[in-house]
């Protein structure tokens, strides 16, 4: 696998960034999704993050932590922060909490759900470009990205995932296409630091040529389709580097699994996740595509092989067990 900085090949030109929202269930302050911002926003995307104040685990509240920082990988030529016409129109706006440093960064005592909704209401005239500071909401993300979560979401647990239900439950005009991410390594797991590390790497990875493949118009995924990514535990001995992994598409065992599927890696069907992410013979991303609002649809097997077309650059094949 190509090592994770030479991302500066593949990144888009400052002219091709999008609108993108950041949210999870873990709290506005959690590792991951501080991690994944700080990579995302190297890219000169126009960015909001909103997330619940703190997580609806309160035994696993983690306090704030400061992102790794390493060399940006592009300068970024937008950033709200610097202008302040928009700097105080958030703060006439916006009543719930914020970074005062980084207005992109906020928070609400609400679910994910109401994460959503209050901040593409309230703030998207505000972080996003192409809108003016004059209270208008005049757009909403293209994309809508999740976690990464603290713990996988694989197979019918996914039923309990209260990002991806947030997803589901929000009009298609406010999430048109979602990307949700998930990690092996909860909050209890030695080397979080490492792991968020690593989780960012990989979700940036995945959603800079999400983006790519459908620049400038969409469509990003197929139509009406969450993608569902869960990364395996990351660990000092093993899979602890950017080049160990490798993408696999699946299924969470919702119907596509009876569909015959031999133009995806010769396979019959596609592997579900929970195989895929427990595998102890490599370090596999499970990429499983769902529903998104339209739940009696389902993806189908055509909705897979355009995925992996747009992917096709580093979409991979599970190896047969002996």
């Amino acid at each position: 696998m190509v090592n994770f900085y030479l991302l500066i090949v593949v990144a888009l030109p400052l002219s091709q960034a999008i609108q993108l929202f950041l949210t999870n269930d873990d709290g506005w302050d959690d590792i991951n999704i501080r991690t994944f911002f700080t990579y995302m926003a190297r890219y000169d995307h126009e960015l909001m993050l909103c997330s619940p104040k703190i997580s609806h685990e309160i035994s696993r509240l983690m306090p704030p932590r400061q992102a790794p920082e390493e060399r940006p990988v592009l300068k970024r030529e937008w950033n709200p922060n610097s202008d302040p016409r928009r700097v105080q129109k958030h703060r006439e706006q916006w009543h719930a909490g914020f970074d005062a440093s980084d207005i992109r960064l906020n928070n609400v005592p609400f679910d994910p759900l109401r994460a959503v909704r209050e901040c593409t209401a309230n703030l998207s005239s505000v972080l996003y470009k192409d809108c003016r500071p004059n209270g208008v909401n005049c757009g909403s993300p293209r994309l809508v990205l999740g976690g990464p979560k603290v713990g996988n979401s694989l197979g019918y647990e996914q039923g309990r995932d209260r990002v991806l239900n947030a997803f589901r439950r929000s009009p298609d005009s406010i999430v048109p296409a979602s990307i949700a991410f998930a990690g092996y390594n909860d909050r209890f797991a030695p080397h979080r630091e490492l792991s968020s590390k690593i989780y960012g790497e990989l979700a940036s990875w995945i959603t800079q040529h999400v983006i790519m493949s459908g620049y400038p118009n969409g469509p990003y995924l197929p139509r009406d389709s969450h993608l569902h990514v869960n990364f395996p535990a990351v660990t000092r001995e093993r899979c602890n580097r950017f080049s160990d992994f490798k993408f696999i598409l699946t299924t969470n065992g919702d119907r596509i699994r009876n569909l015959r599927s031999r133009s995806i890696c010769g396979s019959i069907y596609l592997p579900l996740d929970t195989e895929v992410i427990h595998r102890k013979d490599g370090c596999y991303v499970s990429m499983s595509l769902l529903s998104l609002h339209d739940r009696s649809r389902g993806p189908t097997m055509s909705d897979h092989i355009t995925l992996k077309g747009k992917l096709r650059s580093f979409i991979n094949c599970l190896p047969r067990t002996s």
